[in-house]
């Protein structure tokens, strides 16, 4: 190859240095200048091989091998010739010869031209033409479009067959294809002037110059007859909208879009009347995929984010309720940070805007063509929102938030498919907030009865005031310090409440006897961890890390506590935490047994037991917090009633 092209460029080049250089010895004469630009178009050809690359191949390469071979035949030819003819008649012979090489390689040339402008021009059809059906695809109607006459009032109608994939599942695709062809050649025939396109899968596009709306209806009523044979009632669903040529396409398919859905919803619920039967849209599918979200969290951020996806949606928005007003809470998807900053994007006002009627009706609002509506407001048209919907999100009858989905980049058709899917996810949040709302209310209940136990417990036990409540706080404070997850926290929380239940066990002759116990008494005291235990086993729906906090939260580090001598990290970790701020407050609470001690001195009795009862870890992290505030009081029962030691940890030092 290379030596081909080498050779193609010194032969054209070698015949022009000799056409001007070797004859100058007569004198640069009009005959030799002639020569010499019948030598160029050679060279000429060689440039639009690499011009024309791609194009031209073939036609390039030929022409210039003819070139050169009939440049090298001339110059064997010249030489014999020079031996037998005047000098002169060889020059007009070189002449004649080349004129005709040349002449052909021009003409050869321009048909190559003409050629490719062909195939060029096929292949640009070809591209903008369905090729199953032989109408424009989307790139030739858009291309078409753009070339109307300017202020062209035209219609543009959307199509969408109704059961095509019942066709392809019962004839195969080939059933499905010849339907197809049967749609274009229908819509040819009852529509000749317009400019018919295959928009989709199953959906076909029109645009009709100079035709009005209820033109193009009664034309459609005409296909409709024809497919009808075919396929029985309502082949199609159709939206139009009126126009003129220079507005955004966009714009015009999106309404007209929006108009077919709705005739689509239409026939859907007509064929719900006359059979009880209706086809499926894809919200019930997404329904159930959105089931499993539980927390009001992963609804906003899960499910209006794929909602967004799936409906095609530039952005997702969720505006929740801050007094009278509804704050943006959350946003995904193209543009989401720029729409808060854009004037009043973040707020929603009731009556204010499209989005505000959905306050003030408590119902779906909805725009496809955003700027045209009466409703909207500028700053949103100014951030260039074309297409809109927004839908309330209720608890208990009354709308707290809202969801918003919007389209930044072009106009988008609402339709009824859509508004149920965004319905969809949120009546699912609803259910979030009512399951956590109620939730709340249970554990609020839960733990104001189990706080009333804790300070019955108190008052059988001679506790100092307000015990059961400080070590509570206390446990979630470290367990907050310690990353405990919430779920564990909980745990601990309600073990803190419940961790002196098994005293109702204990008989009143040993916990409530004025002296000191005996050994035998002090192992009745002891039950109390596994009587606690056995106890509260018995209430349904408790973590078991609070039955944890409730056995456990005597068991020492070095294996020498009560009730199964655990030692170490085989103490559950809710028992170590409660163990040191039960023992913290003990120390430092005042009782009819001893005095209150300083949160200084309790502080260091807790760092010398470090590793002997209690965990290292713990108490590090406890020590790192400061002194919760004392709200709640810690005086001593009454002087005569004398409690006994009921516990070493609380040892007076």
């Amino acid at each position: 190859m290379a030596i081909g092209a080498v050779l193609l460029v010194l032969g054209p080049l070698f015949w022009a240095y000799a056409a001007l250089y070797e004859r100058t010895a007569d004198g640069f004469t009009p005959l030799v200048a002639l020569r010499f630009a019948l030598a160029l178009p050679p060279l000429v050809m060689f440039g639009l091989s690499f011009s024309l690359r791609g194009a031209l191949p073939e036609e390039v390469g030929f022409a210039l091998r003819v070139t050169t071979l009939g440049l090298t035949f001339w110059s064997a030819f010249e030489a014999l010739f020079d031996l037998l003819a005047p000098h002169e008649a060889s020059d007009w012979l070189e002449l004649l010869f080349m004129s005709l090489v040349t002449c052909g390689l021009l003409a050869h040339l321009a048909a190559s031209v003409r050629s490719v402008q062909r195939a060029q021009q096929r292949a640009r059809d070809a591209a903008e033409r369905d090729p199953l059906t032989g109408l424009f695809n989307r790139r030739g109607i858009e291309h078409h479009y753009a070339a109307l006459p300017p202020k062209t009032p035209l219609t543009v109608m959307m199509l969408d067959l109704n059961g095509l994939k019942r066709l392809n599942d019962l004839g195969g695709h080939s059933e499905g294809d010849a339907h197809l062809r049967l749609v274009a050649q229908t819509l040819q025939a009852h529509l000749p002037r317009a400019l018919l396109g295959r928009w989709g899968g199953d959906e076909f596009v029109a645009l009709l110059p100079h035709c009005t709306a209820q033109e193009t209806r009664a034309r459609l009523l005409k296909v409709e007859g024809v497919l009808q044979r075919h396929t029985g009632p309502h082949p199609f669903a159709a939206g139009w909208v009126e126009t003129r040529s220079g507005e955004p396409l966009g714009r015009a398919v999106a309404l007209a879009d929006a108009r077919m859905y709705e005739q689509k919803e239409a026939q859907q619920q007509e064929q719900l009347r006359l059979t009880g039967e209706r086809v499926a849209f894809g919200a019930e599918a997404f329904a159930a995929r959105i089931l499993h979200l539980e927390r009001p969290e992963e609804v906003i951020g899960v499910g209006l984010a794929t909602a967004r996806t799936l409906l095609g949606f530039d952005t997702a928005l969720y505006f929740e309720r801050r007094g009278e007003a509804f704050e943006l809470r959350a946003a995904d998807g193209y543009r989401a940070e720029e729409l808060p900053r854009n004037g009043q994007l973040h707020t929603l006002h009731k009556g204010r805007g499209v989005s505000g009627q959905v306050l003030q009706r408590g119902a779906a609002v909805w725009e496809s063509d955003y700027p045209s509506s009466p409703l909207a407001l500028p700053e949103y048209v100014a951030a260039g929102v074309k297409s809109l919907i927004s839908v309330p999100v209720r608890d208990r009858g009354a709308i707290v938030g809202v969801f918003s989905l919007v389209m930044l980049s072009t106009w988008k058709a609402i339709t009824p498919a859509a508004r149920s899917v965004l319905e969809g996810v949120a009546l699912r949040l609803g259910h979030a907030l009512e399951h956590r709302r109620v939730l709340g209310e249970v554990r609020a209940t839960l733990e104001g009865g189990l706080l009333a136990l804790g300070v019955a417990l108190e008052a059988r036990d001679l506790e100092t005031a307000g015990h059961t409540q400080r070590v509570v706080e206390g446990a979630e404070r470290l367990a907050r310090a310690l990353g405990l997850p919430a779920e564990l926290t909980e745990a601990l929380r309600f073990g803190a409440y419940l961790h002196d239940i098994g005293k109702l066990a204990v008989p009143d002759a040993v916990l409530l006897k004025p002296g000191k116990l005996t050994p035998e008494e002090w192992e009745v005291m002891k039950l109390h961890s596994s009587k606690g235990f056995d106890i509260a086993s018995k209430l349904p729906t408790l973590h078991p890390e609070v039955l944890n906090v409730i056995r456990h939260h005597h068991e020492r580090w070095d294996g020498g506590g009560y009730p199964d001598g655990l030692a170490g990290r085989a103490i559950p970790l809710v028992a170590r935490i409660f163990a040191v701020c039960d023992v913290y407050d003990a120390l430092t609470s005042a009782r009819p047994y001893k005095p209150a001690w300083s949160p200084a001195a309790a502080r260091r009795e807790l760092l010398a037991q470090a590793g002997r009862q209690f965990d290292p870890e713990v108490v590090r992290a406890f020590l790192a917090l400061p002194d919760p505030p004392d709200t709640t009081p810690r005086a001593a029962p009454p002087a005569h009633r004398t409690a006994p030691l009921r516990t070493p940890e609380a040892a007076p030092p």
